[in-house]
Parts: structure tokens; sequence; C-alpha cells
């Protein structure tokens, strides 16, 4: 069976939201950064609820723009 996972598609359970994306976990911005590519993200961010953690801010996940949400539930 085919998980979202294995498509390269995560989002945190509402459960885990607090928590985040593991620090771990290399986002698609930090992977192209390593590259030297500009990498920037509008939208909703569903990786963990930074208006709580400012760790968890897209920004501090490789992205050098993000305009947008933080998760909330």
């Amino acid at each position: 069976m085919t998980t979202k996972r294995d498509l390269g598609i995560v989002d945190v359970a509402p459960e885990n939201g607090d928590s985040g994306l593991d620090q771990q976990e290399i986002t698609t911005a930090e992977a192209l950064k390593t590259k030297e590519y500009a990498t920037g993200m509008v939208g909703k961010w569903h990786l963990g609820d930074y208006s709580r953690d400012k760790t968890l801010n897209p920004l501090n996940r490789g992205f050098d723009f993000y305009f947008g949400v933080p998760r909330q539930q």
C-alpha cells in the first residue's frame, strides 16, 4: 500500500501539531539550499504550529521567503 510518506507528502496529525515536523527530517527547501537555490513558500504551513513554537517557522526550515499562516487547531 502506498502511503503519503512514500509519496513525499507529510502533514503533521492534529494531535501532534504542537511538536511539528521532526528536526531530523529534511525539507525540500533545505535540500535545494545545498545546491544554492533560493526557496520560498506561500500558503498554510501544516508542519507545526509556529505561533506557539517559533522554531517551527518555515524560515527556520530552509525557506528564504514565507507568506502565510501557521497551522492552527
